[in-house]
């Protein structure tokens, strides 16, 4: 389970040190994750209620004792969705590094963060792959994010012979999709995997010698940066396209 990502949604540290904890023992007693969480019993009732309201775990009793369980990892994407009304204009899947960079405060601070090591070889985040496909509100993935985007939406990737590291020409395929009428920009790219054929659902609007760069999907508003807008240098020009792209999507 992405410790990351627990911290996005708003657990504090003790709810997910507990409900960590919980997916790790199974069915148990509050002694147990005491002596295995390291948390103080004055604390442990406190928290395993809050992980109760929020759906994350349970309890039955038996011959008078309270024996705890943890719900499905799936329940994360339940409760994402439960918290999306209370959620900014614009949802991101990005490193909190990158959208701190791009000082966006008028559009909505981070919430999500996903950190997954080599998601395209075993698919094992299904919880993430799920959020992406059943959010329905604006969506911006930037590097992995896009990458989990297209994968999610049925994209081809590929894993790079070379990490791709540093400014790369990306070319617009759709006239409305430019900067300034410019057809053609510099972008700093950090990645391994490349975006190489896109589904029905999505559109590639930029692309590179190494695959698409700029997807959108054809019906939801969803979109993915395969680079990195808060690198912006002499020869790097994405944090101006990424901010066109906001104003259009505000318009």
């Amino acid at each position: 389970m992405n410790e990351k990502l627990l911290e996005e949604i708003g657990l504090t540290k003790g709810e997910i040190k507990v409900y960590l904890n919980l997916l790790k023992l199974g069915e148990t007693t509050s002694g147990k994750i005491i002596e295995n969480a390291q948390i103080s019993s004055g604390k442990i009732y406190e928290i395993l209620d809050k992980l109760i309201k929020k759906g994350l775990a349970s309890y039955i009793v038996k011959e008078k004792t309270k024996y705890f369980t943890a719900s499905s990892p799936k329940r994360i994407l339940d409760y994402m969705k439960e918290k999306e009304t209370d959620l900014p204009t614009f949802l991101y899947i990005a490193s909190c590094f990158t959208l701190k960079r791009l000082k966006v405060p008028q559009i909505g601070s981070i919430k999500y963060s996903f950190w997954v090591d080599e998601i395209f070889d075993n698919a094992s985040e299904d919880y993430e792959i799920n959020f992406i496909k059943n959010c329905r509100k604006p969506l911006i993935g930037i590097c992995l994010g896009c990458e989990l985007i297209a994968y999610a939406f049925g994209a081809r990737l590929k894993k790079l012979d070379c990490k791709e590291r540093g400014p790369l020409l990306i070319k617009f395929l759709d006239e409305k999709s430019g900067t300034k009428e410019i057809d053609s920009v510099h972008v700093f790219e950090n990645h391994r995997w490349a975006i190489q054929d896109l589904s029905d659902d999505l559109v590639g609007l930029a692309k590179s010698r190494d695959g698409f760069e700029i997807i959108k999907h054809k019906n939801l508003p969803i979109y993915g940066l395969q680079f990195h807008p808060e690198i912006d240098g002499e020869r790097d020009d994405g944090k101006e396209v990424f901010m066109e792209l906001l104003e259009k999507l505000c318009a």
